[in-house]
C-alpha cells in the first residue's frame, strides 16, 4: 500500500512507498507514543547541578529515575565533578504515588540496590533482553509499612509507552543494555523519585556533615572494639539485621591489641538521602604502617533521622553476599611474621626427633612446569594492571570469571573506571606460593599496591583453572 505525503523539499510530490507489513493503525500508535513522550517535560538538569538526594558520590556511579519525567539518568564523579553520562526514557507504574502494597501498579520511591542480574538468551516477551532485581522492600521500606515484591528494571520488546508498567521500571532493550555497564550489584545506588529536584553540586549540607560524623564514629568504634559507642550510634529499636553490632566488634577487637599503627579510614564514600532516610556506602579500609597485610570491604549504613538526629537503623556489613572480608590479621610493626602453616595443621607442631639424612625429594618435572606457568600468569596479571593494558589484563581471566556479582566484561569495565581516579598504580607480588591439583590451582601472595590516593599491603588469593592448556583466573579474593 501507499500513504500520501506532502511534497518533499525539491521533490516531485509523488506518493512515498511504505512498509507493506505496517498498517495505518500501527503507524498511528507509533506516532501517538512519540507524541506522548514529547509532551513530557524536558530534562531540568543544568551543568554543575545534581539531584537533591545525592549528597556525595564516590568514584562509582549513581542511577536516578524520575517518575514524572519518565527518565533514567546515570551520574559519575569525574575528578571531583559530578556529571551526567547517560539518560534514556523509561516507563513506570500506571498508578501514581507511593507504593504501599502488592499489585497496586505503583513504582516505589526510595534508595535501592540491584540484587540480581539476568540476561535472557532470547528476548523475553515481557522483560526484553535483561532484568535487574531491586531490593524493594528494604529495611527502610518495611519500617514504613510498605510491602510488595518483584520490582525490577527490565527491557521490553514492545514500543515503550509512559506510565504503562505494573510497578517495574521498563526501558527499551538497547537502553537497558547500555545502562547495565553502570550498575554493580549491591553497590550502585538506584534512587527512584516522583520528581527530581536539581541543586548546585557544591551546596552546603548539615545533614551530610552529620552523617559523615556518624560514619567516622562507627569506623572508630570498630577499630577500638568499643561496644558502647557502637550502641549509641544505632536506633535503640534497630534489629541490626545486617550484621549484629557485637559480632562486628568481636571480630575486630583483636586488631587494636595487635598493633598501635592501625588507621581505620572510610574511603570512596557515597551518601544518598530522601527525606528522613539515607544510605551511606563506603569502602572500609585498614591502613597498616610497616606491616604486611590488611583487608577491606564496602559497607552500607542505613540511616534515619529520628528526633532531629541521624541514627543507624541497620548496616549491611561484610557478613552478607556482596563482601570480600572485613579484616584479616596483620603482622604488628616491628615483629617478625609468623610462618604460615598448612590449613588444618597446628602452628605449634613438634619438631621431628631426628633430621632426615637423605636429601629432600626433588619436584617432579610436571610440577615444576605447573609452578612456572602459574607464576608467569601472576606476573602477567600484575604487570598488565600496573601498565593499564586492559586487553592483556582481561586475558588473564577465565570467561566464566565472576566477582561481586559481576561477570568478566563488567569486572574489566569496573577496573577501567578505578584507573580513572587512581593514578600511578603499582602492583608488586611478594611471597608467592602456588599449589595445583589436576586442572585447578591456587596462588597466594602479598599484594603491595600503591596509587595516587592509597597504599596497601594485602594478602591475595587467586583461584585458577586450566583452559586449552593455559592457566586462567576464575576467582580472586583478599586473604589466604
Amino acid at each position: 500500500m501507499k500513504i500520501a505525503y506532502s511534497k518533499r523539499k525539491g521533490g516531485q510530490g509523488k506518493d512515498l512507498p511504505c512498509n507493506p507489513s505496517l498498517s495505518p493503525v500501527i503507524i498511528c500508535i507509533g506516532l501517538c507514543i512519540g507524541i506522548a513522550f514529547s509532551l513530557l517535560p524536558l530534562r531540568p538538569a543544568l551543568a554543575g547541578s545534581v539531584p537533591e538526594a545525592l549528597l556525595r558520590l564516590s568514584s562509582g556511579y549513581a542511577v536516578f529515575i524520575d517518575k514524572h519525567l519518565q527518565k533514567v539518568y546515570v551520574l559519575q564523579n569525574r575528578g571531583g565533578n559530578v556529571v551526567m553520562i547517560f539518560d534514556a526514557p523509561c516507563s513506570t507504574g500506571k498508578a501514581p504515588g507511593e507504593k504501599m502494597e502488592q499489585k497496586d501498579a505503583k513504582t516505589p520511591r526510595g534508595i535501592f540496590f540491584a540484587t540480581k542480574f539476568e540476561q535472557m538468551r532470547k528476548p523475553h516477551p515481557a522483560y526484553g533482553t535483561m532484568v535487574f532485581h531491586l531490593d524493594y522492600p528494604n529495611l527502610l521500606d518495611k519500617r514504613m509499612g510498605k510491602n510488595g515484591s518483584n520490582i525490577w528494571i527490565h527491557g521490553t520488546n514492545k514500543p515503550l509507552q509512559p506510565f504503562q508498567s505494573n510497578g517495574c521500571v521498563v526501558m527499551k532493550n538497547k537502553d537497558i543494555e547500555a545502562l547495565s555497564k553502570y550498575i554493580y550489584l549491591g553497590k550502585t545506588p538506584i534512587i527512584i523519585e516522583e520528581s527530581i529536584k536539581w541543586y548546585p553540586m557544591e551546596r552546603p549540607s548539615k545533614d551530610r556533615e552529620e552523617m559523615e560524623r556518624v560514619m567516622m564514629w562507627w569506623s572508630k568504634a570498630i577499630l577500638d572494639g568499643d561496644q558502647g559507642i557502637m550502641n549509641r550510634l544505632y536506633y535503640p529499636e534497630s534489629p541490626s539485621a545486617g550484621s549484629p553490632r557485637n559480632v562486628i566488634v568481636r571480630k575486630t577487637r583483636n586488631l587494636k591489641d595487635a598493633s598501635e599503627h592501625f588507621d581505620f579510614r572510610p574511603q570512596d564514600i557515597t551518601i544518598c538521602s530522601l527525606d528522613d532516610k539515607a544510605v551511606i556506602l563506603f569502602d572500609q579500609v585498614l591502613t597498616v604502617q610497616n606491616a604486611d597485610s590488611f583487608q577491606g570491604s564496602y559497607v552500607r549504613l542505613f540511616m534515619e533521622k529520628i528526633n532531629s538526629r541521624w541514627m543507624i537503623v541497620d548496616n549491611d556489613a561484610p557478613q552478607r553476599r556482596y563482601r570480600e572480608a572485613l579484616v584479616a590479621a596483620a603482622t604488628p610493626a616491628g615483629k617478625k611474621p609468623v610462618p604460615a602453616t598448612v590449613s588444618g595443621e597446628a602452628s605449634t607442631a613438634a619438631a621431628p626427633k631426628e633430621a632426615a639424612k637423605t636429601a629432600p625429594a626433588k619436584a617432579k618435572p610436571a610440577e615444576v612446569v605447573k609452578d612456572r606457568d602459574i607464576r608467569q600468569l601472576v606476573e602477567n596479571w600484575a604487570k598488565s594492571w600496573t601498565a593499564g593494558n586492559m586487553e592483556a589484563y582481561r586475558a588473564c581471566y577465565a570467561p566464566s570469571f565472576r566477582n561481586r556479582g559481576m561477570d568478566l566484561s563488567r569486572w574489566v569495565a569496573y577496573k577501567k573506571d578505578l584507573r580513572k581516579t587512581n593514578k600511578n598504580i603499582s602492583v608488586k607480588v611478594e611471597n608467592l606460593k602456588t599449589s595445583s591439583e589436576g586442572q585447578k590451582a591456587t596462588a597466594t601472595f602479598i599484594q603491595k599496591y600503591s596509587a595516587s590516593n592509597i597504599k596497601s599491603n594485602r594478602a591475595k588469593r587467586l583461584e585458577l583453572v586450566k583452559i586449552d592448556g593455559e592457566w586462567k583466573i576464575i576467582r580472586e579474593s583478599m586473604g589466604h
